[in-house]
Formats: C-alpha cells, sequence, structure tokens
C-alpha cells in the first residue's frame, strides 16, 4: 500500500503592510520613549540649575548672616553702606578673628567687605590693628562705654571702616553677579529705603536683593556681558523692595539682550535676603 506523501504545513510571511505598519508603530514609541526622555533631562537640568543657584545664594546668605551676628555694635563703629549705580558694596567689623602680618589670628575684630568684580561675589577680611601700645589685640572689654571716645584699638571714620586693599580679596560666591542693598526702617511711613539712615540704630534688618548666574551656564560669556545682565536690574527705590521689579526683569532678559544665548539668561535668578541688624528683628 503506497502512503499519500504529506505536504509540510505552509509558513506564511509577514506581508509589506504588515512590515510598513509596525515599523510605524515601533517608530511612534521610539518618538514617545525621546519625548519622555527629553522632557525628564529638561526637568533635570532645570533642577539642577535652581540648586546651583540656591548653593550660590546660600553661600553669600550665610556668610553675611554669620558677619552681622558677629557685628560689633557701638555708636563709633556703624557699617560703610556704599550705595553705586549697579553692585553695591558694604564694610563692617566684626568679632571674627583677623590676621595681621603672620599666619596667626592675632586679632579679636576683623574689617570685613563684601563687592562685586569681574561679574563675581568677593569678600576681604583684615585684622584690625590696634592704636597703642597699652591695648592689648582685639580686647573688647578695653573700650569705653557706647556713648564716649573712639574704638580702643584704633580710630574709625565717622561713616564707618575704609575698604580694603585690593589684596585682601577672595572669590565667595561666583554665581551671585549683582548685590542690591535696601534697607528696613523702624518708622510706620517709609519702612523700606534704599539708603541707610545717618542714625543706624534706627535699621531693623539689611535686606540683599542677589543676581545668580551659577558659573556652570555662563559658557563663553565675556566680563562685559555678565556686566550688562547685570546692569538690567534697576536700583533699589524708597517703599518697595528690588525683588518685585527683579522678576518682571528676570522675564524680560531675552528681550532686553538681542543677540545674548537665550539658554545662558533661561538660567538667570534672583533671590532676596534678609539679615538682622539688631537683635530686635
Amino acid at each position: 500500500m503506497i502512503l499519500p506523501i504529506s505536504k509540510p504545513p505552509c509558513r506564511r510571511g509577514f506581508t509589506l503592510v504588515e512590515l510598513i505598519v509596525a515599523m510605524a508603530i515601533f517608530t511612534v514609541i521610539l518618538l514617545l520613549t525621546a519625548q519622555v526622555s527629553n522632557s525628564a533631562l529638561t526637568i533635570t537640568r532645570s533642577t539642577e540649575a535652581r540648586l546651583a543657584a540656591q548653593r550660590e545664594a546660600s553661600v553669600a546668605a550665610q556668610q553675611l548672616r554669620t558677619d552681622f551676628a558677629q557685628r560689633i555694635q557701638r555708636l563709633d563703629t556703624p557699617v560703610r553702606f556704599e550705595k553705586k549705580i549697579g553692585s553695591d558694596s558694604l564694610v563692617l567689623l566684626t568679632q571674627r578673628l583677623g590676621y595681621s602680618d603672620g599666619f596667626t589670628p592675632d586679632r579679636a575684630v576683623s574689617i570685613i567687605e563684601y563687592r562685586i568684580e569681574t561679574g563675581a561675589t568677593q569678600q576681604a577680611a583684615n585684622g584690625l590693628l590696634r592704636a597703642s601700645r597699652g591695648i592689648g589685640f582685639g580686647d573688647l572689654t578695653a573700650r569705653p562705654a557706647l556713648d564716649k571716645g573712639t574704638l580702643a584699638l584704633a580710630t574709625l571714620p565717622v561713616e564707618g571702616p575704609e575698604e580694603l586693599d585690593a589684596r585682601h580679596f577672595q572669590m565667595l560666591a561666583p554665581g551671585v553677579i549683582r548685590l542690591e542693598l535696601s534697607f528696613l526702617i523702624n518708622d510706620q511711613a517709609m519702612p523700606i529705603r534704599m539708603q541707610a539712615p545717618d542714625d543706624q540704630e534706627l535699621i531693623d534688618g539689611v535686606i540683599a536683593t542677589l543676581c545668580i548666574l551659577e558659573p556652570d551656564h555662563r559658557g563663553g560669556l565675556r566680563d562685559g556681558q555678565l556686566t550688562r545682565i547685570a546692569e538690567q536690574f534697576d536700583d533699589a527705590a524708597d517703599g518697595k523692595l528690588p525683588v518685585e521689579d527683579w522678576l518682571q526683569t528676570l522675564d524680560d532678559l531675552p528681550t532686553l539682550l538681542q543677540g545674548f544665548p537665550k539658554a545662558i539668561l533661561r538660567h538667570v535668578r534672583v533671590k532676596q535676603i534678609l539679615i538682622p541688624f539688631h537683635d530686635r528683628l
């Protein structure tokens, strides 16, 4: 008996239409994945930029608060606030240990200065020299009463300690490119002032408004371009906080600075901090 030869089952392949549909679906999945990845990267970079800006501001804010907390509060030791077009500066006396000629901190009082230079926040510190041999280095108990005489360590100008020499400065917060000072005054009629009053006993707090562009996002900007960015933010005015206008300026930067890389301008930040000036705040 001859058995019939069975044919192998027919194996049907994909048609061209099915391949095209599969490739289209795969392409859509890839595009969606890429969009999600790009969104995640954008959010990550934006978060990192905000954190970097916060770190820069926190460094400057913490150091300012520390020095003001240690400030020598005497009638003959006023803080020298220098209001300028653009970034402001300040010089004050603190009880931070200071250096004179050697490497040992042999001064109990230091002159501290803050300024913006070459698009970054710098700080200087120098031990205050004694005025005569009869008085110990930085001996606070050797000073006269608040309302009498001059500082025992040295005679200071009426407007406050002199600015320091350039060699004393070091980088504090390279991302902070603008410092604007305002003052919270014990005066209900005008509590916010752009200038410090002659009687600094009226000052409750110092308001520091900062413009920040963290170094990692400056790209190829030159110092002059950093200055132009900082100049877009208005100086302080009586009766209002600078940050109110600065936040609007932040949104307007791409229009104000035509030709500047928008990717860099998106990383400019502003921050406001309040520094107690007297214990009553």
